[in-house]
């Protein structure tokens, strides 16, 4: 099993039965910037699948930007590491959220990787043959807004309790339209995770903690999955 290596201490702890460990300094050639805590845990759970098919043989470091708005903070850390020779990188993803707009969640992810010196990809989920390697990738596409909720939520769509779950938001719409609420969900797809998870018999507060509600085996992961291969593999 591949060390993962996790920049939060506590989603290490959380983590410890899937090879997860903390280490606040780098110690792998191969890092992924990831927005916070649920996408280590995800990531944590592809990787380790993958493993289990033996796709992969390098550990890697999985660090949180801590928000969609500092992963230049984030990244410049290890770049002056590696101009400083005290860090040698051969990889470097970079998984962001497209929210409303994917294009501009991408321009924003070459700007990260430009201002701190790598080589930036023209084209989304594609590693560069630049030294170090590096790659962006939107979730959940280029072609539609969107986040991790939105992949998670697609895994258990066919699960009964969406009717439920569709007919609760209706409800909240009619409300807002006849005036009785003033708004409605400000993240319906973060809205929507929660009310699921809610429906689970032991209710898990982040979507990074429910991994035994998700399928990650599911298509909806695919891309996902397919560019974690080719990163780590």
């Amino acid at each position: 099993m591949p060390t993962i290596y996790s920049s939060k201490k506590d989603e290490a702890e959380h983590l410890s039965g899937t090879g997860t460990v903390y280490q606040s300094k780098t110690v792998c050639e191969r890092l992924i910037f990831v927005e916070g805590i649920d996408e280590i845990y995800i990531l944590a759970e592809l990787i380790n699948d993958l493993y289990e098919k033996r796709t992969i043989n390098n550990d890697i470091q999985i660090i949180s930007s801590d928000g969609k708005d500092n992963y230049k903070k984030a990244v410049n850390q290890f770049a002056k590491k590696s101009v400083d020779g005290e860090l040698t990188i051969s990889r470097m993803l970079l998984i962001r959220d497209a929210n409303g707009d994917p294009d501009t969640a991408f321009k924003a992810m070459q700007s990260v990787l430009s201002i701190n010196g790598f080589t930036v990809p023209d084209e989304e989920g594609v590693l560069t043959d630049s030294e170090p390697q590096t790659a962006v990738f939107i979730l959940p596409s280029m072609t539609e807004p969107g986040m991790m909720e939105d992949i998670c939520l697609a895994t258990v769509v066919d699960d009964p309790a969406f009717d439920c779950i569709d007919s609760y938001f209706k409800c909240l719409d009619d409300l807002v339209e006849k005036g009785k609420l003033e708004k409605g969900p400000k993240n319906l797809s973060k809205a929507k995770a929660a009310v699921f998870l809610a429906s689970r018999p032991e209710y898990k507060p982040r979507i990074g903690y429910a991994d035994k509600y998700w399928d990650y085996s599911h298509t909806a992961f695919n891309r996902l999955r397919d560019l974690l291969r080719e990163f780590i593999g």
